[in-house]
Protein backbone atom coordinates (compact mmCIF):
# COMPACT_ATOMS: atom_id res chain seq x y z
CA UNK A 1 0.00 0.00 0.00
CA UNK A 2 2.87 2.37 0.72
CA UNK A 3 4.20 1.87 -2.82
CA UNK A 4 0.80 2.69 -4.25
CA UNK A 5 0.61 5.87 -2.17
CA UNK A 6 4.09 6.96 -3.21
CA UNK A 7 3.30 6.22 -6.85
CA UNK A 8 0.20 8.42 -6.59
CA UNK A 9 2.22 11.26 -5.07
CA UNK A 10 4.90 10.97 -7.79
CA UNK A 11 2.23 11.49 -10.42
CA UNK A 12 0.56 14.43 -8.71
CA UNK A 13 -2.42 12.41 -7.56
CA UNK A 14 -4.18 12.87 -4.26
CA UNK A 15 -4.76 9.95 -1.94
CA UNK A 16 -7.81 10.28 0.31
CA UNK A 17 -7.37 8.19 3.43
CA UNK A 18 -10.14 6.49 5.33
CA UNK A 19 -10.20 8.96 8.23
CA UNK A 20 -11.75 6.50 10.69
CA UNK A 21 -10.27 5.20 13.95
CA UNK A 22 -9.62 1.50 14.46
CA UNK A 23 -12.92 -0.22 15.05
CA UNK A 24 -12.21 -3.50 16.81
CA UNK A 25 -8.99 -3.19 18.78
CA UNK A 26 -10.27 -3.17 22.36
CA UNK A 27 -12.39 -5.34 24.58
CA UNK A 28 -15.41 -3.08 24.10
CA UNK A 29 -15.16 -3.27 20.29
CA UNK A 30 -16.90 -5.76 18.06
CA UNK A 31 -16.87 -7.07 14.52
CA UNK A 32 -19.76 -4.71 13.81
CA UNK A 33 -17.59 -1.59 14.19
CA UNK A 34 -16.64 0.25 10.99
CA UNK A 35 -12.95 -0.04 10.11
CA UNK A 36 -12.86 -3.20 12.20
CA UNK A 37 -9.62 -4.31 10.48
CA UNK A 38 -7.77 -1.07 11.32
CA UNK A 39 -6.87 0.34 7.90
CA UNK A 40 -5.95 3.97 7.31
CA UNK A 41 -4.99 4.16 3.62
CA UNK A 42 -8.19 2.61 2.32
CA UNK A 43 -11.02 0.24 3.03
CA UNK A 44 -10.28 -3.42 3.79
CA UNK A 45 -12.64 -6.37 3.96
CA UNK A 46 -12.31 -9.97 5.03
CA UNK A 47 -14.40 -13.06 4.40
CA UNK A 48 -13.76 -16.71 5.18
CA UNK A 49 -12.42 -18.55 2.15
CA UNK A 50 -15.31 -21.02 2.16
CA UNK A 51 -17.94 -18.26 2.22
CA UNK A 52 -16.66 -15.87 -0.42
CA UNK A 53 -18.03 -12.35 -0.69
CA UNK A 54 -21.32 -13.41 0.87
CA UNK A 55 -19.46 -13.96 4.15
CA UNK A 56 -18.10 -10.42 4.28
CA UNK A 57 -19.04 -8.53 7.44
CA UNK A 58 -21.66 -5.78 6.98
CA UNK A 59 -19.26 -3.46 8.84
CA UNK A 60 -16.73 -3.87 6.01
CA UNK A 61 -19.33 -2.81 3.45
CA UNK A 62 -20.23 0.20 5.61
CA UNK A 63 -16.52 1.10 5.88
CA UNK A 64 -16.26 1.05 2.08
CA UNK A 65 -19.38 3.20 1.79
CA UNK A 66 -17.92 5.73 4.24
CA UNK A 67 -14.69 5.88 2.24
CA UNK A 68 -16.70 6.51 -0.94
CA UNK A 69 -18.56 9.29 0.83
CA UNK A 70 -15.28 10.82 2.01
CA UNK A 71 -13.79 10.72 -1.49
CA UNK A 72 -16.95 12.31 -2.94
CA UNK A 73 -16.85 15.10 -0.33
CA UNK A 74 -13.19 15.71 -1.09
CA UNK A 75 -13.92 15.88 -4.83
CA UNK A 76 -16.68 18.44 -4.26
CA UNK A 77 -14.41 20.57 -2.06
CA UNK A 78 -11.60 20.29 -4.58
CA UNK A 79 -13.85 21.32 -7.46
CA UNK A 80 -15.00 24.42 -5.54
CA UNK A 81 -11.37 25.44 -4.96
CA UNK A 82 -10.62 24.97 -8.67
CA UNK A 83 -13.55 27.21 -9.64
CA UNK A 84 -12.47 29.97 -7.23
CA UNK A 85 -8.82 29.83 -8.27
Amino acid sequence: MVQLTLFAMQHGMVWVGLGLPDGNNRSTGSGRNVNRLGSYLGAMAQANTDEGIEGMAPADLETARLLGERVAEFAVQRSRVAVVA
